[in-house]
């Protein structure tokens, strides 16, 4: 069994090639392998089996070292998914200026949609922080448990910043009324702490499908 597993990150070391970083991927699969393991085993199946498992889910070695020479591509994926947050709250922004300056009927009841379907959109907001940890899992791997907290950390600047406003009252409540009510404005903490956690759970799920 452990000769599977070192058959395993053997391929993966001659497909990387020569990657500057090949030692320390080697070690991070090694440790994603033992750490899969450990945690399938918990459900009663047999050490070979979540090993077989683990390594299935993490597909070819030749393509996995294969996919670490595109770090170009992947971190433009990432940097797009970081500016997609941004773009949702400059848009936001915009929206709610105009709508508070100009009392055009077209804005109005675009504002009223979406006081009606802002909790939906809440739900729907938190499957772009799922997608942001799938596209960091899947672009570094394993390695990016080092900068999956400053990748999340800098897509979330802008919900903190509004927060911190808010809840000081710099930007009044009454500003993005009836939209921000108090149940609304918890729902959006609440959301706001589980974000990183969501974007966890979604990191791991991209190291093993994404690949």
């Amino acid at each position: 069994m452990l000769d599977q597993k070192a058959i395993y990150l053997e391929k993966l070391k001659q497909s990387l090639g020569n990657h500057p970083e090949k030692d320390m991927i080697c070690r991070e699969i090694s440790s994603h392998i033992a750490e899969g393991v450990r945690e399938t085993m918990l459900y009663g199946i047999s050490e070979k089996e979540a090993l077989d498992t683990i390594l299935s889910d993490l597909g070819d070695p030749t393509e996995l070292g294969q996919s670490y020479h595109l770090p170009v591509e992947g971190q433009n994926k990432t940097t797009m998914a970081i500016l997609l947050n941004w773009c949702f709250f400059i848009g936001g922004i915009l929206l709610t200026i105009m709508n508070q300056m100009f009392h055009f009927s077209g804005l109005h009841q675009a504002w009223i949609v979406l006081e009606r379907i802002s909790q939906y959109l809440l739900l729907l907001y938190s499957v772009y922080w799922f997608y942001l940890g799938f596209i960091i899992g899947k672009v570094y791997g394993p390695k990016g448990k080092e900068c999956i907290s400053q990748i999340v950390m800098r897509a979330l600047i802008p919900n903190l910043l509004l927060m911190i406003l808010v809840l000081s009252n710099v930007i009044p409540k009454e500003f993005y009324s009836p939209l921000l009510d108090p149940i609304f404005i918890i729902l959006c903490m609440i959301a706001t702490i589980l974000f990183y956690p969501i974007s966890r759970v979604a990191f791991n799920y991209g190291i093993v499908h994404g690949l």
